[in-house]
C-alpha cells in the first residue's frame, strides 16, 4: 500500500504550530479510520481543513509507531520513510560518546534528526536538503533539549560545512526503491570521499548488508550495531574516529544505555563439532552482521554444530551479553507430528522457535503445533552434516 502524501508546506506549518499540538493531544488515543477524520475535518473547518486532518492522523500513527525508537516520540515529529530509516535515541548515544570529543560536528543528510538528540552534550549542525525534514529536526531536538543548528542544503562534494568531524546518513531509497548498494544512495560514494579527503573525522552510517569498497574496509573501522535483537546499522569511522582502521566491530546497545561490544577478525575460523554439546549458542545479530561468528566462536573455545549454519556447540553455557546459550533437551529429526505430540506431552505453552538454513517457517509451525499449557521451550532447527533438517528441543537457563 502506498505511504500517504507529504503535508505541504502549508500544512506542515500549522502541524508544527499550537493549533495542531492541541487537535493532536485529543487524538492521540483515537482509531485512525475514514470516519474519524472527516470529524475531524468538520471540527477543524475551512478550505485546508481536509489535508489538515489526515496529517494529524498520520503524524498520531507515526508518533506510536516510534516509541520503540524514542521515548519521547509523544512528542516528535515524523514522515514515514524518515522514520523508518531513522537511528533511535539509544543508539545515537551511543555512537554520540565517540562523536563527543570533536568541538564542531556536521550533521549531513540530518532527516528527522534521530542521530542528533543523541548529542546532550554538544551544538552540532544539522544539514538537509528537505526543508520539511529540516524543519522537524530541530523540532525534535528541542523536545530533547539538544541545542542544534539546523539549515535546509543540499550537499554536494564541494559543499559540506566547516566542522572537526561529522556524520552522514545517506538516502538508501532514491528513486523510491530501498538499496543496501552505497553507489546508488544519495549522497554517493564518491561525495562521501570527498567529504573525508576534506574533514577525515567521519562516521557514515549504513544498511547491515552494505558492501564497501577494499580502500573503505582497510582504511575505516566498521561497526556493526544491533538494539532489541536486530542489527538497525552498519557505521563507518573513519579518519580520527576510527579507533582499530581495518577491523570488524559487532556491538549491542541495551536499553540502559550500556553496551557490549567484540572486535574480531572476519578471516577467523572454528571447528566443526563431531556431535552436539549440552548447548547450543546463538549469537547477537550484529555479530552475524559483521562476519565475527566464527571469531567469537573460537574465543569461547565453541564448535560449528553443521557447515554454513551460524549455531555452535559447547558442553557449558557462556556468560557473554553476545551469545545466547540453550540446554540441550532432546535432539531428533524434524517430525512435525512429534514435535506436536513432545509438546502436548510437556504441557508447553510459551514456545519459541528459531530457524537456520531450512525452509520452515516459525509461525506456521506455531500453529501447526498449537502450544498449549504453562511450561516453555524453544525450537532450534537446522540441517545436519548430510543436510537433513533436525529440531533441537532446548530451555534457556535460568
Amino acid at each position: 500500500m502506498a505511504s500517504p502524501p507529504l503535508p505541504s508546506p502549508t500544512t506542515a506549518q500549522w502541524l508544527l504550530g499550537d493549533e495542531a499540538a492541541t487537535v493532536l493531544a485529543d487524538i492521540a488515543d483515537a482509531t485512525l479510520s475514514p470516519a474519524a477524520i472527516e470529524k475531524l475535518r468538520k471540527q477543524l473547518g475551512g478550505p485546508d481543513a481536509a489535508p489538515r486532518a489526515a496529517a494529524a492522523f498520520e503524524l498520531a500513527e507515526l508518533r506510536h509507531r516510534a516509541t520503540n525508537k524514542f521515548t519521547r516520540a509523544a512528542e516528535m515529529f515524523f514522515t514515514r520513510k524518515a522514520l523508518e530509516q531513522s537511528t533511535d535515541e539509544w543508539i545515537a548515544r551511543y555512537k554520540a560518546q565517540r562523536l563527543s570529543a570533536h568541538q564542531t560536528l556536521v550533521d549531513a543528510c540530518c532527516g528527522l534528526g534521530g542521530d542528533l538528540v543523541g548529542n546532550l552534550t554538544g551544538r552540532p549542525k544539522g544539514v538537509d536538503s528537505d526543508p520539511l525534514l529540516a524543519a522537524y529536526a530541530g523540532r525534535n531536538a528541542e523536545v530533547y533539549g539538544v541545542e542544534a543548528t539546523i539549515s535546509t542544503t543540499t550537499l554536494a562534494a564541494d559543499n559540506l560545512p566547516e566542522c572537526d568531524a561529522w556524520h552522514a546518513d545517506p538516502d538508501r531509497r532514491v528513486g523510491g526503491r530501498r538499496s543496501s548498494q552505497p553507489d546508488l544512495h544519495e549522497p554517493t560514494l564518491a561525495t562521501l570521499a570527498a567529504w573525508r579527503r576534506r574533514t577525515p573525522a567521519a562516521a557514515i552510517k549504513l544498511a547491515p548488508a552494505a558492501q564497501l569498497p577494499d580502500d573503505w574496509q582497510a582504511e575505516c573501522e566498521l561497526e556493526w550495531i544491533s538494539r532489541a535483537g536486530e542489527c538497525r546499522q552498519l557505521v563507518a569511522w573513519a579518519g580520527p574516529l576510527a579507533h582499530d582502521p581495518g577491523q570488524r566491530r559487532a556491538t549491542k546497545v541495551h536499553s540502559d544505555g550500556t553496551a557490549a561490544t567484540f572486535l574480531g577478525d572476519s578471516n577467523a575460523a572454528c571447528g566443526l563439532a563431531g556431535q552436539l554439546g549440552a548447548y547450543i549458542h546463538d549469537f547477537d545479530p550484529a555479530i552475524l552482521a559483521a562476519g565475527l561468528d566464527s571469531a567469537l566462536a573460537a574465543r569461547h573455545a565453541l564448535s560449528r554444530c553443521a557447515t554454513r549454519v551460524a549455531y555452535f556447540t559447547s558442553d557449558t553455557a557462556v556468560d557473554d551479553p553476545l551469545v545466547a546459550s540453550f540446554r540441550v533437551v532432546e535432539v531428533a529429526p524434524l517430525s512435525r507430528k512429534r514435535l506436536a505430540n513432545w509438546i502436548r506431552e510437556h504441557n508447553v505453552g510459551t514456545l519459541e522457535i528459531k530457524c537456520r538454513g531450512v525452509d520452515v517457517r516459525p509461525e506456521a509451525l506455531r500453529r501447526e503445533l498449537k502450544p498449549q499449557g504453562d511450561a516453555s521451550a524453544t525450537l532450534l532447527i537446522f540441517p545436519d552434516h548430510r543436510g537433513k533438517p533436525i529440531v533441537v528441543i532446548a530451555e534457556r537457563p535460568l
